[in-house]
């Protein structure tokens, strides 16, 4: 597994508000108004004109996300539509960026519809470049009824490798230790929340009748081309491409092809292949503190009780000070 060691600013930020750009770098997730009543109002009509009966098509576990549907034109569509409505509002908040990939996600009113926590894929090179994730419901969103889950400070984990397949963190050995100090992120519709894609996050199942409706894109540099990192298994060589924005559409199954089918693009990095991403307790410090973490914490001593120097952890580093 590569980790590198982590940075507090990675080239300029995005945000044209220097006070936004530090806070995000401080948290790893920041929520803010973000579409006009106009905007709110298009995409609604969007989603209603493409779903009359409410439900999106190719629901996998009571969850939706337009780039997992088979249908490019679709897709496509969807893509072209959303670009109009969220570029708008985006040049409001960033400079020298570019939007990539709008979709719908949309969770139905299950009990079964817990997201798990999880790190999305890396697609720039996050030693060089900063990108993030937006993520918009289209209506008042809380922990009843499917809204984000947020980790503070969860972004300082330096795993800048991340990907389909082997590639995707395995967060389940540590997933008891952070459900106590999730952040819910309550959202008003047309708000979103922007958080890194190494951000650890997830969302609660939705308890309501209402499906819960949402866009989401990434926000990456105007002029740096994506990086999609593929590795087949855990005996090939990791490879790095950079592709077009776009190419999330070549696939007819996103979940079942991305692990096995290198993206189409320009393959400008091999490497020695990763193991399986598991991200142990012990991985989880040295990412944040660097090798030398249990003997600047406690002396030496940390072995002996490593899950309550964990938990300390989490809470003084991630939560920072009670409010």
């Amino acid at each position: 597994m590569y980790f590198y060691a982590a940075k507090a600013s990675v080239m300029n930020g995005l945000f044209i508000n220097p006070d936004l750009q530090k806070e995000i770098e401080e948290k790893g997730f920041l929520p803010l108004p973000f579409f006009t009543a106009n905007e709110l109002a298009k995409a609604n009509k969007l989603y209603q004109e493409l779903h009359p009966d409410g439900t999106p098509p190719q629901m996998r576990n009571g969850i939706h996300m337009t780039y997992w549907c088979s249908d490019r034109e679709y897709k496509v569509y969807i893509k072209e539509q959303l670009l109009q409505i969220v570029t708008p509002a985006a040049n409001r908040l960033f400079t020298h960026f570019r939007c990539v990939n709008p979709v719908f996600i949309v969770k139905i009113g299950d009990v079964n519809t817990t997201f798990p926590i999880h790190q999305d894929w890396s697609i720039v090179d996050e030693t060089q470049y900063q990108a993030y994730n937006v993520w918009i419901p289209l209506h008042d969103v809380n922990e009843h009824n499917g809204g984000l889950w947020m980790v503070k400070g969860s972004h300082k984990l330096a795993n800048y490798v991340r990907g389909a397949g082997v590639l995707f963190p395995d967060l389940s050995s540590i997933e008891e230790y952070i459900k106590p100090i999730i952040t819910p992120v309550p959202l008003k519709a047309g708000d979103a929340v922007f958080f890194y894609h190494r951000t650890i996050h997830g969302s609660p199942p939705n308890l309501t009748a209402s499906p819960r409706i949402a866009v989401s894109f990434s926000v990456l540099p105007k002029e740096v081309s994506l990086q999609i990192y593929f590795q087949k298994n855990e005996e090939s060589e990791l490879e790095a491409y950079e592709v077009e924005d776009n190419f999330i559409y070549n696939y007819e199954n996103v979940r079942d092809d991305t692990p096995n089918i290198p993206p189409i693009g320009n393959r400008v990095k091999v490497l020695k292949g990763l193991s399986a991403q598991v991200i142990t307790l012990e991985v989880f410090m040295k990412a944040y503190y660097g090798q030398n973490w249990e003997s600047r914490e406690s002396g030496g001593k940390a072995g002996k009780n490593i899950i309550a120097l964990i938990k300390k952890w989490l809470n003084l580093n991630l939560l920072g000070n009670p409010q």
